[in-house]
């Protein structure tokens, strides 16, 4: 029992050591998809769901285990004994309303009970007709701790289906209790990206992939649709939302996970990667290829769905015509005779794996060694069902599916040809469900730039994901989740941008009371002597660079909107006196931030300025610039000072552009000191601010050939897109500060050793909103 001591140990590790514990004690069938050096590696957000995610598992794992060892102690053995066998899936739901009435169902849910791990779930395989003897496994293939509990196999969902239906012929508040327990296994077992794994708590190797063999995510998403739905009437209210949310994450899912192949969509892997969602291998003769049998599955349950989303149309649509690309005729494939030619045959064939490269069926042995030719195959000659009938169904599901449902336009026709803008915004969707875990800039700028994408091309499903990003922190009665007033802190603000529009297409008042407590926010916000905003309450008497873009163009937007004109004089007055305080009277630059009090370690004693002319601040600055005239009125009086500071700033910014690639460096002016690298929020940030101000006017045209240089620079040096077609933005600033908790000191070397990561919404963001500027 030695994984259940590691497991009870390392409840009380943190997520990382605990993650470790797990790993070395568990079967590692195949290589390990989430060890904690991998997960370390991630970028902070993602890090830290997927350690929260795998610490909850380890803590199931061990309440299992140290439940198996009280019971192993009171019996005196050292060993579980193995379940009873059953080869088939647990389908007890499917009978009939007499048999729910009678004493065997009364019998079979006492067993059923009785199988249920304390972590909530059920393994597979097992005969549940009796109930478990203490010190018996919940598992009936190996005495060792394997497939408990599970999704494969129909296991968990049957019981809980199951458990539902008995309890409408003979309520027991036992089988609420069970389903309860059920469901929130699953609940906590939706990785971060949505999808499910094929055991939780996990078992380690191809085990804690997305797994979508055997249809094992399909069975709980129709099991979450039936719990939203209001179908299993003893779930709660709370359930029901929850499944409805979680359904929407798996579907999401299910679209991200789409193959793309040479720039199309295709079908869909037996089980991916869980953190890249590249398609990996199952067991060790199931190789990474796109899935006959599954994707059928999928492709039928996304047809079942209410819904006209584009993305999930679109899905349908290609894996029909991968399917009709990919048909055989003229062979047959049983058991008894296996497979081989008959041109007499007309029925349609699949091949259950297909070389994601080549396109041609493939077969292993148990060696794992790649073939292609089923003849030659020897221990895995049967027993696995090679080719498969499925998708024929699927198809014909289609014929009637698409009456209703037409093809999407031709904007989707090719991943490759999409605009630049939209190719970013599917894959921040791709690549999280989530936008971000609390409210604040970092969700708020890639939310903002995503919603201008769904504006212009009216795309249901990227107006649907900011929607939803929203929603799950803004409450029915306008409170925001995660948001503190009191810490005034203007990164709080500016994902309030989001509300307008929301406010405005629904008329839903809970849009305005959250906007009216940011604007209180404002109110209250402590200010320098001069009037200025304090950047956060942490940060006494400063004003950075980086707070202009945070509070303004909600400012603005909000005097417009809530007609409140006397603030423009104080949205003004922001600007101008960061402008007056930071700029760098030699080359126009802008300084980080100003501390009024000339205290602060990183300031000069005698300026107040910070040491260095950081490139995102100055970004952040000019695009709170070209965001603000839109609101401002055009005959106040501040607004032609307005314009002048944006060309100085434009000016300033141009003249520090790479001449060769195009691109800014993280500090400004000094492109050749050591360390210093073309930095990618940075860029975009400038590409923007140029291509909107040239449109609008405030800039003159040859800033948008600037912008065009620096956006084909970045594309050119910074982006990078992968077989599936999931677009990359690296060389990406983490965060650069300014003391604080860190005593960050402001220097040269400071900046420097700050992470460069990829896919930061700083980032991404921003050049979302420069590709629609310039129409890429």
């Amino acid at each position: 029992m030695k994984i259940a001591i590691l497991l009870t140990l390392a409840m009380a590790l943190e997520p990382s050591q605990a993650q470790s514990a797990f790993t070395a004690a568990t079967e590692n069938t195949g290589p390990a998809l989430l060890p904690s050096e991998r997960i370390a590696a991630l970028p902070a957000a993602d890090r830290a769901a997927w350690q929260a995610y795998v610490l909850a598992s380890t803590r199931l794992h061990a309440a299992d285990s140290t439940a198996m060892l009280s019971e192993l102690g009171a019996e005196g053995r050292k060993d579980m004994i193995k379940a009873p066998y059953k080869a088939a899936d647990f389908r007890l739901a499917d009978n009939g309303d007499d048999w729910f009435r009678s004493d065997s169902a009364r019998l079979a849910g006492e067993g059923v009970l009785s199988f249920q791990t304390p972590s909530g779930g059920w393994s597979k395989r097992t005969d549940m007709s009796e109930r478990r003897a203490r010190g018996m496994s919940y598992y009936a293939e190996t005495e060792s701790w394997h497939y408990i509990p599970t999704f494969d196999n129909g296991a968990t969902t049957g019981q809980i289906r199951f458990l539902s239906r008995l309890a409408l012929f003979r309520p027991d508040p036992r089988y609420a209790a069970a389903v309860h327990r059920g469901l929130s296994l699953i609940f906590t077992a939706q990785q971060p990206n949505g999808c499910w794994p094929q055991s939780f708590p996990l078992e380690g190797g191809y085990h804690d992939a997305v797994t979508f063999n055997d249809d094992a995510t399909i069975l709980i998403l129709a099991t979450l649709d039936d719990v939203a739905a209001g179908k299993v009437s003893i779930a709660s209210p709370d359930e029901r939302d929850k499944a409805a949310r979680s359904a929407k994450r798996g579907v999401a899912c299910l679209v991200n996970a789409q193959v793309v192949v040479n720039g199309k969509r295709t079908v869909w892997g037996q089980q991916y990667d869980p953190i890249t969602l590249a398609v990996v291998r199952a067991r060790s003769y199931e190789l990474p290829g796109l899935a006959g049998r599954e994707s059928a599955s999928i492709m039928t349950y996304l047809m079942s769905l209410p819904t006209r989303d584009t993305r999930v149309v679109y899905a349908i649509y290609s894996a029909a015509d991968w399917f009709r690309g990919h048909a055989m005729t003229g062979v047959r494939y049983d058991a008894a005779n296996g497979f081989r030619t008959d041109s007499s045959n007309r029925s349609l064939l699949w091949a259950r794996l297909t070389d994601i490269e080549t396109g041609k069926p493939i077969f292993a042995n148990r060696d794992g060694i790649k073939l292609f030719d089923w003849d030659k195959l020897t221990d895995r000659r049967t027993g696995y069902a090679w080719f498969g009938t499925e998708p024929a169904a699927a198809l014909k599901r289609f014929d009637e599916w698409s009456q209703s449902h037409p093809r999407p336009g031709a904007a989707p026709s090719a991943e490759g040809k999409k605009k630049w803008s939209v190719r970013l915004a599917e894959s921040v969707m791709r690549r999280d469900s989530l936008a971000h875990r609390n409210w604040d800039y970092v969700a708020g700028v890639v939310l903002l730039a995503m919603h201008r994408v769904a504006e212009r091309t009216g795309d249901a499903g990227i107006a649907r994901y900011v929607e939803f990003n929203i929603d799950r922190l803004v409450g029915r009665d306008g409170t925001i989740a995660t948001y503190k007033l009191d810490e005034f802190n203007l990164d709080q603000i500016t994902e309030g941008r989001l509300l307008f529009p929301l406010y405005a297409s629904t008329h839903d008042e809970r849009y305005a009371k959250a906007a009216r407590t940011l604007r209180e926010q404002l109110k209250q916000q402590p200010r320098t002597s001069e009037g200025g905003f304090w950047h956060k309450q942490i940060y006494p008497r400063q004003m950075w660079l980086d707070g202009l873009y945070m509070a303004e163009p909600f400012y603005a937007q909000f005097a417009r909107d809530f007609n409140e004109p006397a603030a423009y004089d104080d949205i003004a007055r922001q600007f101008l006196l960061v402008a007056r305080h930071t700029r760098d009277a030699r080359t126009g630059l802008m300084y980080h931030a100003w501390d009024e009090s000339h205290t602060q370690p990183w300031a000069d004693s005698l300026t107040g300025l910070s040491q260095n002319f950081w490139a995102r601040a100055m970004g952040w600055y000019a695009m709170a610039l070209v965001d603000v005239l839109d609101f401002i009125p055009t005959n106040h009086k501040d607004r032609p000072e307005l314009i002048r500071v944006l060309r100085d700033v434009a000016r300033a910014a141009r003249n520090v552009q790479d001449p060769v690639s195009g691109l800014w460096y993280d500090i400004l002016d000094q492109p050749n000191r050591a360390g210093n690298y073309h930095e990618a929020s940075a860029s975009s940030m400038f590409v923007y601010a140029f291509a909107k101000g040239a449109r609008k006017g405030y800039l003159t045209a040859d800033y948008r050939d600037a912008a065009t240089r620096g956006f084909d620079g970045i594309i050119r040096e910074l982006v990078t897109v992968d077989a599936r077609g999931m677009v990359s933005l690296n060389g990406i600033v983490s965060v650069s500060g300014l003391g604080g908790a860190q005593k960050r000191s402001g220097t040269y070397a400071y900046y420097m050793s700050e992470p460069v990561v990829s896919n930061d919404h700083k980032g991404v963001g921003p050049l979302i909103m420069a590709a629609e500027e310039l129409g890429r």
